[in-house]
C-alpha cells in the first residue's frame, strides 16, 4: 500500500507561476498604454504554464482580475473604468485564443495519428468546464472589492464582463468538446483506417498549445513592427 503522494513541488510551482503573473500584470495595469494588447499577450503566454502546474485557466483569469482591482485601488489610474474593461477584455481575449490553439492541438493530433495522455485531456475538459461555470463570478467577485468607483461604474464594468463572457463561450466549448470527444474520435479512425496510434506523454497536450500560442504571437509582433516600419517617413 503506497504512502500519501507528495505535491508540495508542484504546488511551489503553482505558487511561484502566480507570483509572476500578478507581478506582471500590476506593470501592464502600471505601465498604461495597450492594457488590452499586452495582457492578451501575458494570458496567451502564461496558458501553458497554468495548465501544467494544475491553475488552470479559471485560476489565471482570477488571478489577472484579482491584481487588476488591487492596484486601481492602491493607485488609482487617470481613467479606471477605461483601464479596467481593456483588462476584462484583454482577458477574454487571451483566454479565447489559448481555448482555440488547444482546439487545434488536438484536430492536428487527430489528423496526425495521434493521441494525447488521457490525464492532459481531463485536465482541459475540467479546466474549461470550470472556466465557463466560474469566469464571471470571479469577473463581479474581483470588481465588487473596488474601492474608488461608483456603484453605477462597478455595474457597468460587470456588464461588461458578462458581454465579455458571451464573446469567448464559443472558443471555450470548442476547446472542451475537442478534448472530450478525442479519444473517441481516435478510437473510430484507428478501426476504420488502420492507422497505428502514436501516444504522446503527459503535458504533450499544454506543450503543443503553448508552441501555437508561440508561434501566433510571434506572427503576431512580426506583423506590428512591420506596421512601425511602414509608417516612418
Amino acid at each position: 500500500m503506497s504512502g500519501p503522494q507528495d505535491n508540495s513541488g508542484a504546488e511551489s510551482t503553482a505558487s511561484e507561476l502566480i507570483d509572476q503573473i500578478r507581478t506582471q500584470a500590476q506593470s501592464i495595469i502600471g505601465e498604461g498604454g495597450d492594457v488590452r494588447e499586452n495582457v492578451k499577450r501575458l494570458v496567451a503566454q502564461a496558458a501553458e504554464q497554468a495548465q501544467q502546474s494544475g491553475q488552470g485557466l479559471a485560476g489565471l483569469a482570477q488571478s489577472i482580475m484579482e491584481t487588476a482591482v488591487e492596484t486601481v485601488n492602491k493607485s488609482l489610474p487617470e481613467n479606471p473604468n477605461s483601464t479596467l474593461r481593456q483588462v476584462i477584455d484583454g482577458l477574454g481575449d487571451g483566454l479565447a485564443q489559448a481555448a482555440l490553439a488547444t482546439k487545434m492541438a488536438v484536430s492536428e493530433s487527430v489528423a496526425n495519428s495521434k493521441s494525447f495522455a488521457n490525464e492532459d485531456l481531463q485536465k482541459v475538459v475540467g479546466d474549461v468546464k470550470t472556466l465557463k461555470e466560474m469566469y464571471l463570478q470571479t469577473m463581479t467577485d474581483a470588481l465588487g472589492k473596488l474601492k474608488n468607483l461608483t456603484a453605477s461604474q462597478v455595474s457597468d464594468l460587470q456588464s461588461h464582463a458578462a458581454n465579455a463572457q458571451q464573446s469567448i463561450l464559443p472558443a471555450l466549448q470548442s476547446a472542451f468538446e475537442a478534448a472530450y470527444n478525442h479519444p473517441v474520435e481516435l478510437g473510430k479512425e484507428s478501426v476504420q483506417t488502420g492507422l497505428e496510434i502514436s501516444k504522446q506523454s503527459v503535458g504533450g497536450l499544454f506543450a503543443a498549445v503553448g508552441k501555437l500560442l508561440q508561434d501566433a504571437g510571434q506572427k503576431l509582433q512580426e506583423t506590428a513592427e512591420a506596421a512601425k516600419e511602414e509608417k516612418k517617413p
